[in-house]
């Protein structure tokens, strides 16, 4: 006998994020509010149960309502050397601080720190605080801005280095 094969049918809504906002979405139903590019997912406890909740897929066009979301967790190796070379830039009309903790390493030097930064969208304060063991480094963090960006970049006058971050952004 042969298997029986069965279908199923995946529902999803579409509309426009004031219409969505009032639909109860089955448990993994999915509703996307075409106008606002945002995707929710529904969360029932059963379908005829109380409702937990309409749960957002976050995508770049989400709104967050945190205080804090983190931007970049990385490596970088800052094996170029050269004079204010940008290796991140962000954006002041969204986000105006940053806090980056990073880790540097060069040859047998190692440097660990944190390198704040905060904008008026026309100036930039920035302050590196670090310790190092075993020399000093060659390579220098500053923050410029550019328009109405805020860059960050390196001075590396010798031999390469190694750099592990991540940075915070604290919205306005």
């Amino acid at each position: 006998m042969a298997a029986k094969k069965v279908v199923a049918r995946l529902q999803h809504r579409r509309g426009l994020l004031n219409d969505l906002s009032g639909v109860i979405l089955n448990s993994g139903e999915f509703g996307l509010a075409a106008d606002e590019r945002r995707v929710f997912i529904g969360n029932r406890t059963t379908e005829s149960g109380p409702i937990d909740e309409n749960i957002e897929l976050l995508t770049e066009y989400s709104t967050i309502s945190a205080s804090s979301v983190n931007l970049a967790t990385t490596n970088v190796s800052f094996s170029t050397l050269g004079i204010d070379t940008t290796f991140l830039t962000f954006d002041t009309a969204i986000k105006n601080s940053f806090f980056m903790r990073y880790t540097l390493s060069q040859n047998s030097v190692l440097r660990m720190g944190s390198f704040r930064i905060i904008s008026d969208g026309t100036l930039v304060t920035v302050d590196d605080d670090f310790i190092e063991v075993g020399g000093t480094t060659t390579v220098t963090l500053l923050a410029a801005m550019s328009g109405a960006f805020v860059i960050i970049q390196y001075n590396a006058t010798a031999n390469p280095a190694d750099f592990n971050y991540s940075v915070d952004a604290f919205l306005q």
